[in-house]
């Protein structure tokens, strides 16, 4: 049975502010020419405003030193900037170094009341020589080739080369020729280098990998794999009235109710077949994002993609995936999109061969560094690929971009990608039952269930959220509307994406890591579980709670989640009052309390914490769990712990310790029987939780004699 998190407490320090690593746009320019490039960092703060016209662009050593301040960013979408008041502040720079070299850069702001000037990591832009490519090579249609029946076609002759830092232009070449190749491609922002080998074999393909691994320069070598889309359009597509009451997963949901708190959310990306953005339910909200396939031309060496700068879709499934995160609500036509209005970046990966979308883990990869450059706080992955995508999904999440990716359709319980890469909120589908979605597109007429089931959900621990994912109104690519059969998690995904949109609306200042944690917090337990031979529970999205939450939340800071896949699930909270009344997405938790686990950390440059010296903490410590039930009984659970045995190093890696109860005691706090949590607390008053009465709700804190200890709690089943 999957666990439920009941409570997670820590210590508030300071108001924290935070400047995530900037995007360069390019990241890369020429030796001796000169290159305009728009540097952008998102700037959030915490309990102190940011002061405008505070926010520079700084040029730093490879130590981090400033060499000299470059000029002031703005976010009033002028001068590079792309969307005013998104807390992204944007500027231009201008490059012109005569050699190769690296060059380092940070951004740092000013706050209202506070003496610190927060600062980026930095980010580093490479110049490179004139002969050295500066882009990417075109996706090679025709050089795409299985290895067998039923494998994943790959680009027969071509490398994604990941080298280490450092490492000079002519040391790459020479790795390339090492294996027969050269150097076609560049992706900067990833540091991938693209390496082209003579023929298009995967046999000699393979040899070449593994020849370039055993360089000492290389860091990783991945093949460029075609991707795959989690939904098709051209099956089992029934016409349907295109309003708001045929739209049953926004009820679902909650949307109506989130959208008394917000109703625009913050810009999403959608890396997809593109976006028709002219169409009456979009038009007016798209931004242009790549069209990295255009057209296909056909030259000597093959069906070559020729890239634009209009993402304009000819599939429709970008549509579709669009109109259900951001189509235009209140505007008496159509549909209502879950974020009720929203900025999209469309970003087109695909070339059309035959009527099917081409495209591979670099087109993915290129489309997500592009849209988040382009200011996309979400981004929507409604599709599976891997490799080098994994790079480019930890190249956003730096950058407090969500990421959010479906589970795909193929019944299964093994993890897909990039869906199950940590930090990326994955999606499974689900009906109008809260189960499972499953269909066959050839049988059942309008979405019913059939028993030759052919395609469903994928399911497991690592599936984070369900959303509804069938029988669901979409935009189509020529205008007009339609309902799909067979839809799938394709489009249960950017419901999420919408969810994250308006949270981040209301609350700019969480990271990816707090939107995950507050979605799956938020969830409503339906009680269905999406695989009865493990019985893990299918956590429905609730768009209302999820969004009030991120609203509470304003001026905490919260510790990101690990992502656990075994049952067990963390959070750690410092500061603030958590959740009121029956705005807590915690009521309504079923299981009985087994055990509660505690990660102690020291936070850097605070100290340490209670009973802990430099070296370690040494502290007998006992916890007591109080529940009251609905007849007013108090129930108390107590264990102990001796923290000298775990000789805990005061670092800023968390530790994990261990409080079992017995959860048959007749004392057991039991959550299906409708207890609530009243109270946490050791016996020695090292660490106070109370309860504000015998409501439970809202949590309180007593703070310790330090703030530097950061306790994180979960009950684990």
């Amino acid at each position: 049975m999957r666990a439920f998190l009941l409570m997670s407490i820590g210590y508030q320090l300071c108001s924290a502010q935070n400047v995530t690593v900037p995007t360069l746009r390019p990241a890369v320019a020429n030796a001796g020419t000169p290159t305009t490039v728009i540097i952008s960092a998102l700037v959030t703060s915490r309990g102190a405003a940011v002061i405008q016209g505070s926010v520079n662009a700084i040029q730093v050593d490879v130590n981090g030193k400033t060499i000299k301040i470059l000029g002031s960013l703005n976010d009033l979408a002028s001068g590079g900037d792309a969307i005013a008041g998104d807390n992204i502040y944007s500027g231009h720079i201008t490059i012109n170094q005569p050699v190769e070299s690296t060059l380092y850069f940070r951004v740092s702001a000013a706050l209202m009341g506070t003496l610190q000037r927060p600062q980026s990591p930095p980010v580093k832009l490479r110049v490179v020589p004139p002969d050295f490519p500066a882009t990417s090579l075109p996706l090679n249609v025709t050089k795409l080739l299985t290895d067998g029946p039923g494998t994943t076609p790959i680009v027969c002759d071509e490398l994604l080369v990941a080298f280490k830092g450092g490492t000079v232009s002519s040391a790459v070449k020479t790795a390339a020729s090492s294996v027969g190749g050269k150097v076609v491609g560049y992706v900067a922002a990833l540091d991938i280098v693209q390496i082209n080998i003579s023929t298009c074999s995967i046999e000699a393909l393979r040899a070449a990998a593994t020849a370039l691994e055993r360089l000492p320069e290389v860091v990783s070598v991945n093949f460029n794999r075609a991707g795959q889309l989690d939904a098709a359009l051209s099956v089992g597509v029934i016409p349907s009235d295109p309003y708001f009451s045929s739209q049953w997963s926004l009820e679902r949901i909650k949307a109506p109710t989130a959208w008394a708190t917000v109703r625009r959310g913050v810009a999403i990306g959608i890396i997809d077949t593109g976006v028709a953005y002219d169409h009456e339910d979009l038009a007016g909200r798209v931004m242009l994002g790549l069209d990295q396939c255009e057209k296909t031309v056909e030259k000597p060496e093959g069906i070559i993609c020729e890239a634009d700068v209009d993402p304009a879709d000819n599939h429709g499934h970008g549509t579709g995936t669009a109109s259900n995160a951001a189509a235009i609500a209140n505007n008496a036509k159509g549909m209502a999109g879950a974020a009720y209005e929203a900025p999209i970046i469309a970003e087109k990966i695909s070339a059309l061969i035959h009527g099917k979308p081409v495209f591979t883990e670099l087109n993915v990869a290129l489309a997500i560094v592009d849209a988040v450059s382009l200011g996309a706080r979400v981004v929507n992955l409604s599709l599976g690929a891997a490799g080098i995508v994994k790079s480019a999904v930890d190249y956003a999440l730096a950058r407090h971009t969500v990421v959010v990716a479906a589970a795909g359709n193929s019944s299964a319980a093994e993890p897909v990608y990039p869906a199950a890469y940590p930090g990326v909120i994955s999606v499974g589908a689900s009906d109008e039952e809260n189960k499972r979605a499953r269909w066959n597109p050839l049988v059942g007429g309008n979405c019913l269930d059939s028993d030759e089931v052919t395609l469903a959900s994928n399911y497991g621990q690592w599936v984070d959220i369900y959303a509804p994912g069938k029988n669901l109104v979409y935009a189509k690519k020529n205008g007009g509307y339609d309902v799909l059969c067979a839809v799938g998690t394709s489009w249960a995904a950017p419901i999420v994406s919408a969810t994250a949109s308006l949270m981040l609306a209301v609350n700019g200042s969480l990271t990816p890591a707090e939107v995950k944690s507050i979605i799956k917090q938020a969830a409503t337990l339906t009680g269905q579980v999406d695989d009865p031979s493990t019985g893990n529970q299918l956590l429905l999205l609730d768009m209302d709670a999820a969004v009030r939450e991120a609203s509470a939340l304003i001026g905490t800071t919260i510790v990101a989640a690990n992502d656990i896949n075994d049952g067990t699930f963390w959070e750690s909270w410092r500061g603030g009052v958590f959740y009121s009344g029956a705005a807590s997405p915690f009521l309504g938790k079923k299981g009985i309390l087994s055990s509660i686990e505690v990660k102690v950390a020291r936070h850097p440059g605070n100290g340490y914490g209670p009973g802990c010296g430099k070296s370690a903490c040494g502290i007998d410590m006992v916890l007591t769990i109080i529940c009251r039930n609905s007849a007013g009984v108090l129930r108390t659970l107590t264990s102990s712990l001796i923290m000298d045995a775990y000789k805990i190093v005061v670092d800023t890696t968390p530790k994990s310790l261990r409080f079992n109860f017995d959860a048959s005691a007749p004392s057991a706090c039991n959550f299906s029987s409708g207890d609530q949590l009243h109270q946490f607390q050791d016996p020695d008053g090292r660490w106070t939780l109370l309860g504000s009465g015998f409501d439970a709700y809202p949590f309180g804190y007593t703070v310790g004699p330090s703030g530097d200890v950061v306790f994180a709690i979960f009950a684990r089943q």
